[in-house]
């Protein structure tokens, strides 16, 4: 019994999977569930993006620190900030939900449950899309025009050797660099989900394309979940220091660089000993 309890749990936890696979898209519950957390999902991303946009936007361009913003109520600010996005799109995809537009169900053309549209005329995720996506390219790129158009005056202002010693010199560091990160994490989910949207205008249908071309589709379209993070982690020089700090090439130059600074500093603060002296 006890050589045989291992295969039985195995088999056991197979079945279950093959009949909870089997009949969960045709479920009345588990297939809007899903639906419903993928629109979500989605939805909450593009909107979290748009307010780190603005945010950045404010702090840069009309000079609104993020003390200023974060002053009363820290908490409750940044709560509202990341878990507003999730709260406000939870309500909006109800209407599907609750079935009052539209309706969340499994979809045999995609292959997977969705939002499926009921009658004619301009369907919910139609609206939803073009609203989502209209709103989003245009802060995108009025921001980051406003953006760059003041970093790039700034820089031509500021002379490049006392740049990095000045306070607003590491500030404007700083802010290049998230700048560099949100860019690219945008490009990333543009040119993953670009393919998607391509496939869904050119055939909605989903009559000229294949099911395994439709589904590499969306698979790539969902990609950027795992590749976003990877962005962030590659373009942070807090998280690169402490990469390099370990058994990688780049640790004799990082120690380099840190003791010749941690020297200079030294040699500074003799000197300054010597003076007072």
């Amino acid at each position: 019994m006890l050589r045989g309890a291992p295969t039985m749990m195995l088999i056991v936890d197979l079945c279950v999977a093959t009949c909870f696979f089997n009949h969960w898209p045709q479920n009345d519950i588990f297939c809007p569930a899903f639906a419903y957390l993928m629109y979500v999902a989605l939805t909450a991303e593009c909107i979290i993006l748009m307010n780190i946009t603005i945010g950045q936007y404010l702090v840069i361009v009309h000079r609104v620190s993020n003390k200023t913003c974060l002053h009363h109520h820290k908490h409750l600010r940044l709560c509202s900030l990341l878990g507003l996005p999730w709260l406000v799109t939870m309500a909006i995809y109800l209407l599907p939900l609750t079935q009052i537009w539209d309706k969340f169900g499994y979809d045999p053309k995609k292959g997977y449950c969705s939002l499926l549209s009921v009658g004619t005329g301009a369907g919910f995720l139609t609206i939803g899309a073009i609203t989502l996506t209209s709103t989003m390219t245009l802060i995108t790129f009025y921001c980051y025009a406003a953006i760059f158009l003041v970093q790039f005056t700034s820089r031509r202002k500021i002379n490049p050797d006392l740049q990095m010693d000045s306070a607003r010199g590491k500030g404007q560091t700083r802010n290049i660099q998230l700048i560099r990160i949100i860019t690219a994490i945008l490009i990333n989910y543009t040119v993953t989900y670009l393919p998607f949207l391509i496939t869904s205008i050119v055939d909605p249908c989903q009559v000229k394309t294949s099911e395994s071309l439709y589904s590499a589709v969306i698979y790539v379209s969902w990609s950027h979940v795992a590749t976003n993070p990877l962005i962030y982690a590659l373009l942070n020089t807090r998280i690169n220091a402490m990469i390099c700090s370990g058994r990688l090439p780049c640790k004799s130059s990082q120690s380099t660089e840190v003791s010749r600074k941690v020297t200079d500093g030294i040699d500074d603060r003799d000197n300054e000993i010597n003076t007072t002296v």
